[in-house]
């Protein structure tokens, strides 16, 4: 299996980004890829996380940012699939993320992918959301965690083609964030504008068959990396 990573430095006509931003995000990577990775409740075989530095306007719903720039981190389980995405990147001149905000790409760069071992450290960047069978949130301090996180996994994989074995993982540290999204089903189904979703960033220590945890670190963690969550990285 050849993953691949992305770093995708961005430039913004304005200095904010909307508070929905993965929403947009996602948008525009449906544009790019095809309706095919987009479907509903299907697990998509990439994971993606918007870095920037800037603060949270509650009024405004927005992130006030320090300079309009923006890196976008993208990591493919096919390679073949990154470099279709990067390809249509470059040839992409900007689009739209807001009503008066657009973002342009400035450069592409392919980031190393790194070797695992039968032990890693990870480091949750975008929150993670693992959810049990009826779809609630199982967070790392409930007693079932490390199973849900393998059912969960071993079901994401199984759907990709892949084959996953149980990992154990133990926690160094981690914060609960409750985050604010949108999908245009969701929207019709329910009437509401906005979800909200539990999840979580941190660090863990994952030990297993170097293949999953491979496995896991090309994909993301948890359901909804399609849609900016649950991007990890090896440290």
């Amino acid at each position: 299996m050849d993953g691949l990573r992305l770093r995708v430095d961005l430039r913004l006509s304005d200095k904010y980004l909307p508070l929905l931003f993965r929403n947009r995000i996602m948008s525009a990577l449906k544009s790019l890829l095809g309706e095919e990775y987009f479907t509903e409740r299907s697990p998509r075989p990439f994971s993606f996380f918007l870095s920037f530095q800037g603060e949270l306007d509650t009024n405004r719903n927005r992130f006030l940012l320090k300079e309009p720039y923006a890196r976008l981190y993208m990591s493919f389980l096919d390679k073949k699939l990154g470099e279709e995405t990067a390809g249509k990147l470059i040839s992409l001149r900007d689009f739209p993320i807001d009503k008066n905000l657009k973002i342009s790409v400035n450069s592409i760069k392919s980031l190393r992918v790194k070797k695992i071992d039968q032990r890693a450290i990870f480091k949750v960047l975008s929150p993670a959301i693992i959810e049990d069978k009826e779809d609630k949130p199982i967070l790392p301090w409930d007693k079932n965690f490390e199973r849900e996180f393998n059912l969960l996994h071993r079901k994401v994989f199984d759907l990709l083609g892949y084959s996953y074995e149980d990992v154990s993982l133990r926690y160094l540290f981690w914060k609960k964030v409750v985050i604010k999204h949108t999908l245009r089903g969701f929207r019709r189904a329910s009437g509401k504008r906005v979800m909200y979703l539990t999840g979580f960033v941190g660090r863990f220590e994952l030990k297993g068959n170097p293949e999953s945890l491979r496995l896991l670190y090309l994909k993301g963690w948890g359901v909804r990396t399609g849609e900016g969550f649950g991007f990890v990285d090896v440290l």
